[in-house]
């Protein structure tokens, strides 16, 4: 792996042909993600947001506002000529979406955005602004899924990520929804069949932050999909990025465990 520490490289390729860039859910890491290398061509370079505080960065602080995240990953993105394209899960979407806003303002606007499980910026102004309790926080983990029961077992374990899911949903929020020009890139709506909190009808919504095509995708299983829907979904991720770059890009799809680890 290479690469700055809030943006990591698994697998840097000399001349990609796109460059996806994941940003993971609230409570999340790269870890999750790293293994998606795998399920994409050499003409796709991988790479993974780490928030500061979380997974590699645990040693940092954490931080509330997604507008620091933001500045930290485009300065680091701006500096790259290979056509990019961001893709966020649940929380990660909402960051995602403010770093193509930045991108284009300043010039390099991504050349599509795929969004996951996650319901559009606008929507973010009806959240129910609370104080959690470490119960609550707990409870939600097990809610959405992904987090396996004994997780909670460990004290420091689970003293260390309640902190961190704590961070990302003051992060939620405190984020306020500014209307902007519309988005110049296309965006993919990905969305779990089984999902209760996020449905087709939330990422419907996402077709008017986008000036240009839209579409949407189901996959099964729930908020994190099931194990074998990631390789469908990184298939999918690439017949798009095939079309915006005229190049091959598909390979042979291996096993990997579903996502989760977090909640929204």
């Amino acid at each position: 792996m290479s690469g700055q520490r809030c943006v990591i490289t698994v697998d840097p390729q000399p001349e990609p042909a796109a460059r996806l860039v994941v940003f993971p859910h609230a409570g999340g890491s790269s870890t999750t993600y790293r293994r998606w290398a795998d399920l994409f061509s050499s003409d796709v370079e991988l790479s993974v947001v780490e928030y500061p505080g979380h997974g590699s960065r645990m040693g940092e602080e954490l931080v509330d506002d997604h507008a620091v995240i933001v500045e930290e990953v485009c300065a680091v993105l701006a500096r790259s000529d290979a056509p990019t394209a961001l893709f966020g899960h649940s929380m990660g979407a909402l960051i995602a979406f403010e770093a193509a806003r930045t991108l284009t303002a300043g010039g390099r606007p991504p050349i599509h955005l795929f969004i996951s499980a996650a319901q559009t910026p606008p929507a973010l102004d009806s959240w129910a602004h609370r104080t959690w309790t470490d119960e609550e926080l707990a409870e939600e983990m097990l809610r959405f899924g992904g987090t396996p029961q004994e997780f909670l077992q460990d004290v420091d374990i689970y003293e260390a990520f309640i902190k961190i899911l704590r961070c990302d949903y003051r992060l939620l929020d405190q984020y306020v929804y500014e209307p902007d020009p519309l988005l110049a890139m296309g965006i993919t709506a990905f969305y779990g069949l089984a999902d209760d909190y996020v449905t087709y009808e939330h990422v419907s919504g996402w077709r008017a932050l986008t000036g240009a095509g839209f579409d949407t995708y189901p996959l099964a299983g729930g908020h994190f999909y099931d194990a074998a829907s990631i390789p469908e979904l990184c298939g999918a991720v690439e017949s798009v990025l095939e079309t915006l770059s005229g190049d091959s890009l598909i390979r042979e799809p291996v096993g990997v465990l579903p996502l989760g680890g977090g909640t929204i």
